[in-house]
């Protein structure tokens, strides 16, 4: 009993921290109470099964602590771009959070390091001794999870079909505010709320994260609950321009 109250305890500690991660990669401040409210309704609301997917121990250890070091990678990620990394204990720990994160579940894995490595190719200059201390472990962490005997059995028993519309029907709220979104942004666009093109530019990561894990799902054809990992990257990045007014 005390070691599952434990679990919970640091469980409930990783999703505040999720929820902080979130705030900050997505709307770059922490100082606008509409920003946390968003991603907290987000959590609760548009997830399938919110109550087991982020509490109980076997969803939230496949899903909730992989998305918290997902994020983490990106927040360093971004502080790497910036150059804002001059502490040595961040420093010890970034391929240890790049490890974990590549070897913590297959979506975010892989799609993180598909396109770190692309990104990477392209700018090859940008490839410094901090970039590689968190990037080759992911990409170490990855290739372990990737060719795991477990996984081809997986894909050999998946299901398109039955799955995807599986997900339909269990996360309706989520299917909606897809279109919904896109429609904003164009409006938004169309009203020089925003810069179209230079929102794609500045978000090209995370659109190649949603992309890329969004492909990754359908032709797997794995479980319902995989398709909340594309919805999650989706979410972080038409977050952004959702309230881009409140800073106009």
């Amino acid at each position: 009993i005390a070691s599952v109250e434990l679990f919970y305890f640091f469980n409930t500690l990783v999703f505040i921290f999720t929820i902080f991660l979130f705030v900050k990669i997505t709307f770059k401040r922490l100082d606008r109470y509409i920003y946390w409210i968003f991603t907290i309704v987000v959590f609760l609301y548009f997830f399938p099964e919110p109550t087991n997917l982020w509490t109980s121990i076997n969803y939230s250890l496949n899903y909730l602590w992989p998305i918290c070091f997902t994020l983490s990678v990106l927040y360093f990620w971004n502080k790497i771009i910036n150059d804002t990394i001059n502490s040595k204990v961040l420093l010890i720990l970034m391929p240890i959070v790049g490890l974990v994160a590549g070897w913590s579940h297959e979506i975010f894995s892989v799609s993180l390091s598909v396109v770190s490595f692309i990104y990477y190719c392209y700018n090859y200059k940008k490839f410094s001794y901090k970039v590689a201390l968190i990037f080759i472990p992911l990409w170490i962490g990855s290739a372990f999870l990737v060719f795991a005997p477990g996984n081809f059995l997986r894909i050999q028993n998946g299901t398109l079909d039955s799955e995807f519309w599986a997900y339909l029907k269990r996360n309706p709220l989520a299917i909606k505010m897809l279109p919904i979104m896109v429609g904003l942004i164009i409006y938004m666009s169309k009203k020089h709320l925003i810069n179209l093109k230079q929102f794609v530019s500045n978000n090209s990561i995370l659109i190649g994260l949603f992309v890329l894990s969004l492909l990754f799902v359908l032709g797997l054809g794995t479980l319902d609950y995989f398709l909340l990992c594309s919805f999650f990257f989706f979410l972080m990045f038409f977050g952004i321009p959702l309230f881009k007014f409140d800073d106009v």
